[in-house]
């Protein structure tokens, strides 16, 4: 009986050996090889400046930076009427705020700037505020003027600009201008003041009803 025990002891014994060393070859067959292919290292996209402050006739470049050295060709555009931006290039136009944003890889940068007025350029101001409500057949007299440390400086030479006919313009002698409302619509109107060959500007929207 001690015998018969010992055997089927020793076959039961020899079975598990025998899944073990199996179980063992099929996990060491099905593991991974290791690769040679290195990870792609991450480029970090960067905004040069997310503030931005400048005086009347400033210049300022923006930029989009690829691990903060090289610059990289990216879509512009400006919120506002106070700058204007040439593909990174800043030019500040007339006293306010402006959103100047810069799309690239489908990711956008924003960049806040507010311009004030400069020490060494007059201000450029009009008798209305940004946006002018007007009536078809109204007459309304736009009068510039330029004020310098405190005084009114000579308006020269007012260039005004627009497209359409939602209204006419007749430029008077003293550089002022009566916008005549000729049907109902809306149109930006852009002044353009050349002080000593600078140029200053000044926009609204003329909305007829």
């Amino acid at each position: 009986m001690r015998k018969f025990l010992s055997r089927k002891f020793k076959i039961v014994l020899s079975v598990i050996i025998s899944l073990f060393v199996a179980t063992m070859v099929f996990s060491v067959g099905c593991k991974k090889k290791p690769t040679n292919e290195s990870t792609t290292p991450s480029i970090e996209i960067t905004f040069s400046n997310t503030q931005l402050s400048l005086l009347i006739g400033d210049t300022y470049k923006l930029k989009v930076l690829k691990d903060g050295e090289e610059e990289l060709t990216a879509s512009w555009n400006v919120q506002g009427d106070c700058v204007s931006v040439d593909n990174g290039m800043v030019t500040a136009l007339k006293v306010g705020e402006a959103t100047i944003n810069a799309t690239i890889e489908n990711q956008t940068f924003s960049c806040l700037v507010t311009v004030a007025p400069s020490k060494t350029l007059p201000l450029f101001t009009l008798n209305t505020s940004g946006e002018l409500y007007l009536k078809v057949g109204d007459i309304f007299t736009i009068v510039p003027s330029l004020t310098y440390n405190g005084e009114d400086v000579l308006v020269e030479k007012v260039d005004y600009q627009f497209s359409g006919s939602v209204i006419s313009a007749n430029k008077l002698e003293n550089q002022s201008c009566n916008i005549t409302a000729n049907k109902a619509g809306a149109v930006e109107l852009l002044m353009v003041c050349n002080w000593n060959n600078v140029l200053l500007y000044e926009q609204i929207t003329v909305i007829i009803t």
